[in-house]
Order: C-alpha cells, then structure tokens, then sequence
C-alpha cells in the first residue's frame, strides 16, 4: 500500500540502507503511472477508469496519476488511480532517499521527475482556484475509537498536497531545476497562504469541540498538520502550538487522538518546537490509545489499530503505518541522532532534557553513506563539596570523514549561571591536541578552534570529522 510506504519511507531510510530497495520502487511506481488506469482488467467489481463527465478522455485526465498498490494488479485490492494521500506517497518515497543519500540518489531522481512532474499535474487538475486540492484522500486513516475530535479529510488532502509541493521544491533544488525550483517555491508560498485562509478557523471551531482552535475541526491533527507545512502566521503560532499541547489532555498523561498521518508527523512538530519533552511523555503513555498499550498487550510489533487487545484483534498484529514518525523521534531525541541536511553532510545531535532526568544513559550509532557515526551519552552522579549529589552528563560524538555535525549541548543550571561572559573555545599553540578546554561549564576534550552560538536551552557548537567528547557539570 502506498500510504504506508509513504509515512514509513524516511524512517526505513535512517536506519536502513534503502537506496536499491527504494530505487527499484521508485520505478515500479512509473511503470504503473505509464501504463495508467485505463490499461487494466474488467472484473466484477472493478474495471478501467473513466473520466468525470464533461472532462477529457481518461487518458488525458487521468495522466500522471498512480495506484495507491504498487504494483498494482486489479480492484478491490487498491485502486487506480489511488486516493491523492496515498498518490502523494511517490513524491514521499522519493525525497527520503535524497534525505538519506544525498548526490548518490540524484541518478534515479532524475531518471523520475518528469514522472514526479507529471503527478503533480495531474494534482492540479483537482485543485480549487486558490490551488488547495481539498478532495479526494481516505483520511487520517485509523484513529481511535475514541476520538473526541474528528479530521476532515479535505485538510489531509490539502495537508498530503502541500507537502508534495514542499519536496519537490527540494528535489528540484537539490538537481539544479532552478526553473520547476522556482515554480515550487511560489506554488509553496501561494498553498501556505490558502490554507490559513481556508482552514483557520477564528479559534472556535464549534461550541461542542473539548478544544476547538485553531485549524479545521481543531483536531490534533488538522493543527500538526498546519504546523508542519508553515501555514500558520508567526502571531499565531505560539497559539496553535497551546492548542496542540492542550489537546494532548492531562499533561501527567497525555496522549494521541490521531491516524497515522497525524501519528507520523507530530514528533516532527514537536522537536521542530522544542517540545520533545511532550512526545516522549506520550509515548511513555501505556493506557489507550498508545504505543504503550500495544506493548501491554504482548505485541511485539505495531498494529493496523489502536483497538484490540493480545486476545481480540481484527486487523494487522504487524503492520508499519503508524511508526512512520516514532523511531525517527526516539533516536533523535533519545540518541541525539538526526540528519540535518541531505545525504547526512550534517547531522544534528541534540539530546532532550526530558531524556537527560529520566534516563542514566543512551546512544546511537548509523552506518550512512559517508561511514559510520554515532551518540553516546551518560548522566553520572557524584557528591559535591557540600555533600550534595552533583550530575554530570557526558556526551560522545564520533563523526566519519566528510561529515559534520551541529551539536547542541543542554544548557544545565551551572552552565546558565556561567554564561555571562563569551569564551570563544579556542585553543592557543601550546596546548596540544589532546588537551582540555574549559568554557562555560563544559570541558571539551580535543584540542581545536569550534565555533559556537548561544541560546536560551541549548550551547550549539559546529564540529567537524573526528571525535568530540564533552563534560557538562550541574543537574538540569
């Protein structure tokens, strides 16, 4: 299913080497595109497309579009042309391999962006004047039961559009299209703009929704999904970001009330806020629904439901589509592994503090196409000259040849208390390279020129190729 392959794309591209997998998939995809709707069997229940009434022949109509089962055989086991949220999965597909592989994916993205183009043509056939696409897509497909607010499936359809339009503009950048760069760029800005307009909804969906503001129905995910994509104005994010938090329910407790668009993409929003403490207070959840209840119940691997239990379950007992987002969260925000620019040129090591109290240690490790790099971290306790227990993490940081790294180190209570001064972590010539630099708190072991920034939570220090080990003193 191409929804599924779609949401679990750049998670299966972190930590896995997925670039022939994807590649060969990439191609099936074309091949199902070119053949088109209209080349298939007539059954009983299915046959060859045809177009709306008073619209061009389904040929041209249906031109770019995909299955959403690649490869696709025949109804009811799919359709072609599929629901546009699982179509948008080709473009998906394709930007995590420029994500995970960087110049080394360029042949095959080559070899498809006229097929990717002619997609997103056909997705402009079903867009409104304002060019949002607000038909056509199955939903955040599979939420609770439960759920107290419900998703419309216009705003996944506009969400899964705009998001295409967003890598392909890094796809187009990425291959030197300077032109289709510059046509996504606009498009990227004009569907922005046309999504807060359509879906914001003044702060008050309805007087019967628990936490009615801010887009759509104001359901978890009609906000995370405004989030991601940028649509919402600088003075109303803090707004929505409360909406969210709020949305999560009691803050000891909180959990999901989302289907797998708006559970692949939350964490995503979260740590983009600086708000990993509330994704990994979820999934430390272990009542319904959550991933923790799967867990309970014995699972070993996630379920196509929230329902069910170890004894009683209808669907899929192994089934990825709702951990599209969380392991790429748990080993950023845990092992402090991410990528923060294609083909892991950098990466981004950023440990939450959330994970620092409650856990003694963690770590990372990735074998990418530059080599292999990894995290290590480990909170160590001792007594201070009072007899106070004093903490200590120390964080490790090994990066292959053409590789570099933006770290951010925590900010711990003595460190903010020192960070009066500046201190350019410079060494001067007669330390020698294996020397010890104190700044700030934090004792860097190597001796080289890194430069720095500093914020509110966090120092950001730039390094690159080698190791990098630093002490930090102070509980958070």
């Amino acid at each position: 299913w191409m929804g599924d392959a779609g949401l679990s794309a750049a998670s299966l591209a972190i930590f896995f080497d997925t670039l022939a997998f994807q590649t060969n998939f990439l191609r099936l995809i074309k091949d199902a595109q070119q053949k088109g709707c209209t080349n298939q069997p007539k059954t009983d229940n299915y046959g060859p497309c045809t177009a709306p009434a008073g619209h061009e022949p389904a040929t041209s109509w249906f031109n770019g579009s995909v299955p959403d089962v690649v490869p696709f055989s025949t109804g009811p086991y799919g359709s072609n042309p599929g629901t546009v949220d699982w179509q948008a999965a080709y473009v998906s597909v394709a930007h995590s391999l420029l994500r995970a592989s960087g110049k080394v994916a360029y042949p095959i993205l080559e070899e498809i962006f006229d097929s990717l183009e002619l997609l997103m043509g056909y997705f402009d056939k079903l867009a409104d004047s304002s060019g949002l696409l607000l038909q056509g897509a199955r939903g955040d497909w599979i939420p609770p039961s439960s759920q107290k607010v419900k998703t419309s499936s216009d705003i996944v359809a506009a969400f899964t559009h705009t998001l295409c339009v967003v890598h392909m503009l890094d796809i187009s950048t990425a291959l030197g299209k300077s032109e289709a760069a510059a046509n996504y760029r606009a498009r990227l800005s004009q569907n922005r703009f046309a999504f807060d307009r359509h879906f914001w909804n003044g702060g008050n969906a309805s007087s019967s929704t628990p936490n009615p503001c801010c887009y759509g129905t104001g359901s978890q995910a009609s906000n995370i999904f405004a989030l991601l994509i940028g649509a919402v104005p600088v003075t109303r994010v803090s707004t929505t970001l409360q909406a969210l938090m709020e949305s999560f329910g009691d803050a000891s407790a909180p959990h999901l009330d989302v289907g797998i668009f708006g559970t692949t993409y939350v964490f995503d929003v979260l740590r983009a806020h600086d708000l990993e403490e509330m994704g990994l207070a979820i999934l430390n959840q272990s009542s319904y629904p959550s991933f923790g209840k799967m867990i309970s119940e014995g699972a070993t691997t996630l379920w196509e439901s929230w329902e069910g239990d170890r004894h009683h379950q209808t669907v899929s007992r192994n089934h990825i589509m709702y951990g599209g987002g969380v392991n790429r969260f748990i080993a950023a925000a845990i092992g402090g592994l991410a990528p923060l620019d294609n083909g892991w040129e950098r990466a981004h090591v950023k440990v939450a503090p959330w994970a620092i109290r409650h856990l003694q240690q963690a770590g990372a490790e990735r074998t990418n196409i530059r080599g292999k790099m990894y995290v290590s971290w480990h909170r160590r306790v001792s007594r201070g000259s009072r007899g106070a227990f004093v903490w200590q993490l120390e964080l490790n940081v090994s990066l292959p040849n053409g590789m570099k790294a933006v770290i951010d180190l925590p900010l711990l209570e003595g460190a903010r208390r020192a960070l009066a001064g500046d201190c350019p972590l410079k060494c001067d010539s007669s330390l020698q390279s294996n020397a010890l630099v104190s700044c700030m708190g934090y004792t860097v072991i190597g001796c080289r020129e890194i430069p720095f920034t500093r914020g509110d939570r966090f120092l950001r220090i730039n390094v690159g190729p080698g190791f990098h080990a630093f002490a930090v003193p102070e509980a958070l």
